[in-house]
């Protein structure tokens, strides 16, 4: 394959942009007399281990007609120095292709035969080996480190270990403390913590849900005789009575680290937005009351982001837990500087887009047990450990890894033995915790093995997209859920991806949707995206009928708009569809405007099929 090629590239993070032409730096890895094509093999298993690519391809010499040599590798965790040393000295004669390097956002690595054609690559010369970098790309402080893990894994390891334990980091070098999170509380469990509360303070406010107020008094007898019912005073007895039988201490350790991170205390007020009925929502409520904050139950469902705002400022919420893509919407909205807001909370899910400059309240993501950090572009930042709990990336040995490469992530509570998560993660330099997938979400595509995670990150990111999921198939594609401008189109997405991503992680399928689906709190509901080819008939009630007059036909047009389906008949429900409430909000927007009625969201809820609602605006045209 010869001509201009975009496939040859590695996803690895950067600490800057590039710059025309490249400037390079160097450091040297060692000095001994070790063949050329094992240094090549020792450089494959460095960039493996950030990258968890299981098919490398590094750049060779430039032809006289411009084209650049690729030579193709296939490196596993399991392989050793040894073996893999002996492919590359077979390879290494031989291309798989000739191409000409393409501009774009991607990394490109190289041997030394590769001159200014990577950013990345070895180089080789009197019995000395060097890692040179575009500076511009790596900072001297991160190359100096990167050629620290080589020389490691150079000096450490041997010939026979699998390169998927090869140890990256000197045991002799200092510790960097990231776990060094001991702190000292006072005793007690949470249950002791809300008790005293509540004997401290039972006339004040715990739960605020509309015009019902119920107060620590009321909540701390209803947690004595707790009796099971569905509503938030019944769920908040309930789920502080269980803490009798759950870690306590470690409820505790994060009800106190919250209070002395966030500064929360009596006359706060926290909001209770997530799903009533899930208990995973527990630390968006729990710690708050124990420290004294009364919780107030509010409601994303069908409402706009102006409205969450306003709903947020009117009830004097000063600290708030949402979903990463609801928190985008908010935080772009106007806000007064006097708003009471100081913490916004976000899980710890894909923020492509940071906060701007100049919000009046600070915007922090958790995940777990783990500790707050800026928002950063493009990742999924987990944090750094909370205090008295640890946080650890693991080679496939149980050997901690360095910042930069890909590990199976361990915690560890209070007291508590390091747990694995399921997750894969890699750490930044500063320590935190950036989460890549669930290790048993890999899949295989064209024969590469991909976490979908890293291609939802890129895609995340690409112009006009707003909010991006990507999934695979049982096929093993990988399919792209997309939410942007209205310019955005599939064929966008995929070029500009091409430009981004090697090519077996471009997704095959993208879809393109008016908003995502998003569980109450902000929360992308992954369990609601439909898979492309699905009829969009399949597990409805009714039967197709083919929507007559005029009201019927451009209504069933803007359902099929707006709910990314083929068609849509007479008698279907807009919610068996697959709609849901952003989605509901938007169209009867659009169908207001459209018909020139006034409707509200109610009338969807009431009229829920093409039939009822058309027949409910005719009625509103008839009476005015």
């Amino acid at each position: 394959m010869s001509g201009r090629d975009h496939t040859f590239s590695l996803a690895l993070p950067v600490d800057g942009t590039r710059s025309a032409p490249r400037r390079y730096a160097e450091v040297e890895i060692g000095r001994d007399e070790r063949p050329p094509h094992w240094w090549v093999a020792l450089f494959l298993a460095f960039l493996h281990r950030h990258t968890g690519v299981e098919h490398l391809h590094l750049l060779g010499a430039t032809a006289d007609d411009g084209n650049v040599a690729v030579h193709g590798f296939a490196v596993l965790a399991t392989d050793t120095l040894a073996g893999l040393a002996a492919r590359v000295r077979a390879a290494l004669p031989a291309p798989i292709a000739r191409t000409r390097p393409a501009p774009g956002a991607r990394i490109l690595a190289g041997l030394p035969s590769s001159g200014d054609q990577a950013d990345l690559r070895l180089d080789l010369a009197g019995g000395r080996a060097a890692l040179v970098a575009d500076e511009t790309l790596w900072g001297r402080p991160t190359l100096t480190r990167l050629a620290a893990q080589l020389t490691a894994m150079s000096r450490l390891g041997d010939d026979t270990t699998p390169i998927g334990e090869l140890p990256m980091v000197d045991p002799a070098s200092p510790s960097p403390g990231w776990n060094d999170t001991a702190m000292t509380w006072p005793e007690g469990t949470y249950l002791d913590l809300f008790t005293a509360r509540a004997a401290a303070v039972p006339s004040a406010p715990a739960i605020v849900e509309g015009d019902r107020v119920t107060t620590f008094a009321d909540l701390a007898a209803a947690v004595a005789a707790p009796k099971g019912s569905g509503d938030r005073l019944g769920l908040a007895a309930g789920g502080i009575a269980a803490a009798k039988e759950l870690n306590g201490e470690a409820l505790a350790n994060l009800t106190h680290w919250i209070g002395a991170t966030y500064e929360v205390g009596p006359g706060d007020r926290a909001a209770w937005l997530g799903a009533a009925d899930d208990p995973g929502q527990a630390a968006e409520w729990m710690p708050y009351l124990a420290l004294g904050a009364a919780v107030h139950v509010g409601d994303t469902v069908g409402r706009t982001p102006e409205q969450v705002r306003d709903w947020l400022l009117d009830s004097g919420i000063t600290h708030a837990t949402v979903g990463a893509a609801l928190a985008r919407r908010l935080w772009a909205l106007p806000w007064p500087e006097s708003t009471p807001l100081r913490v916004m909370v976000t899980p710890a899910e894909h923020l492509h887009q940071g906060p701007p400059e100049g919000l009046p309240f600070q915007v922090v993501t958790v995940h777990d047990s783990l500790a707050h950090v800026g928002a950063k572009p493009g990742t999924v930042l987990a944090g750094t450990p909370i205090a008295n709990t640890r946080a650890y990336v693991l080679d496939t040995a149980g050997a901690e890894v360095p910042p930069g490469v890909i590990g199976h992530l361990r915690l560890a509570g209070p007291a508590e033995t390091p747990r694995a998560t399921g997750d894969l993660a890699r750490r930044h330099q500063d320590g935190a915790v950036e989460l890549l997938g669930r290790a048993d979400s890999q899949v295989k595509v064209r024969g590469y093995r991909v976490l979908p995670a890293e291609a939802e990150r890129v895609v995340a990111g690409l112009p006009g997209v707003e909010a991006a999921v990507v999934t695979a198939s049982a096929e093993g594609e990988l399919i792209a859920y997309v939410a942007g401008a209205d310019q955005v189109t599939a064929e966008q997405v995929r070029a500009d991806a091409g430009e981004r991503l090697p090519y077996w992680m471009v997704p095959g399928t993208v879809v393109v949707m008016a908003e995502l689906p998003e569980r109450p709190g902000g929360e992308v509901d992954r369990a609601a995206l439909r898979p492309p080819g699905e009829s969009p008939r399949a597990g409805l009630t009714s039967e197709y009928v083919e929507p007559s007059g005029a009201v019927e036909k451009e209504l069933a047009t803007l359902w099929a708009q707006f709910l990314n389906v083929g068609t849509v008949g007479a008698r279907d429900n807009f919610f068996e569809l697959g709609g849901y409430s952003v989605i509901a909000v938007r169209l009867m927007s659009a169908t207001a405007e459209a018909f020139e009625v006034e409707l509200v969201l109610a009338d969807l809820y009431e009229h829920p099929t093409v039939t009822a609602l058309a027949a409910h605006i005719d009625a509103l045209r008839k009476g005015r």
